[in-house]
């Protein structure tokens, strides 16, 4: 537990389809009332310590109640075999998440959003598509079809090597692993030595993932459902030069996507989140998530 100019975090556990999940509960100071709130996403086989405290802390800065998670088999999170990358559970955990939400005394449960980052901004849109109680999303850098962006990297070499590994799971439980980091080396090769200091810095996060989730991983199109959102509103966010998840991808689901839609375009390569642009992205953010999330009203979403 942790306060920080007027903010307190709270690790919490709540169960998703029977697996125990672990998170953070970023309260803002002052909270005498109930807030609205915004579940905070981190990106491919990340965790709830890497990359997003900070926006979740100017987001309760700004009023919001923030709730950050480790997907199930990643982190602190139960769930075996470890490391593996399923979006449709992870879509689960945010649902199961904003069910946590609601049960909280600081939170309107009729004001919750979701923040995604990367990987965790296409789970964020796949959630805001089937969950109505999600009434406003922001989406930073993220992949419209997880199949297209990796195409451009080692995609060809690998998928029959992870269709082997789906047959050889589903028929002896095996799962061994791979690091997705290996795959953009050559599109970019700073990641694999980005990815290798995160993971001495940060004691539980691997780049690993186990290969036969690779097929389901691959197979996630979060644009086939996005005209869902509407009349909920969503923005993109995203970097001009971004060379891993191109801004086609937010421009492809942005035309797909009904009002109220945005589209934020702004300097700078993929992981604009580690740059001086994150201020950039945070105010944006908020500013959405003030004019769509903080007066929401209406009846309640069944």
């Amino acid at each position: 537990m942790r306060a920080q100019s007027g903010r307190m975090d709270t690790r919490i556990r709540f169960f998703s389809e029977g697996i125990p999940v672990i998170g953070v509960l970023g309260t803002p100071g002052g909270a005498d009332e109930r807030r609205p709130a915004v579940v905070v996403n981190h990106g491919l086989s990340g965790l709830k310590e890497m990359w997003i405290p900070q926006i979740a802390a100017a987001l309760e800065d700004a009023g919001y109640v923030t709730l950050r998670f480790d997907y199930r088999h990643f982190g602190e999170s139960g769930g075996e075999p470890r490391y593996r990358q399923l979006p449709l559970r992870q879509v689960e955990d945010v649902q199961s998440a904003v069910t946590f939400l609601e049960s909280q005394p600081a939170v309107d449960p009729d004001r919750i959003g979701v923040f995604g980052l990367a990987t965790g901004g296409a789970i964020a849109m796949y959630a805001a598509a089937l969950d109505a109680r999600i009434r406003c999303a922001v989406l930073l850098e993220a992949p419209a079809d997880t199949e297209r962006v990796f195409r451009r990297a080692a995609y060809d070499s690998i998928i029959a090597k992870a269709r082997a590994a789906k047959r050889r799971f589903v028929l002896t439980g095996e799962a061994p692993t791979m690091s997705w980091a290996h795959m953009w080396r050559h599109i970019d090769p700073q990641v694999f030595e980005q990815v290798k200091a995160m993971e001495q810095r940060f004691e539980r996060f691997s780049s690993q993932i186990t290969e036969e989730s690779f097929v389901d991983f691959w197979s996630f199109r979060p644009e086939a459902v996005v005209d869902r959102i509407a009349p909920r509103a969503v923005m993109w966010i995203h970097a001009r030069d971004d060379d891993r998840v191109l801004l086609s991808e937010a421009e492809s689901a942005f035309a797909k996507a009904g009002e109220p839609k945005k589209l934020v375009v702004l300097d700078g390569p993929h992981s604009i989140y580690f740059s001086t642009a994150l201020p950039t992205v945070i105010e944006n953010a908020i500013s959405w998530f003030d004019a769509h999330l903080r007066s929401a009203s209406g009846p309640r979403p069944s």
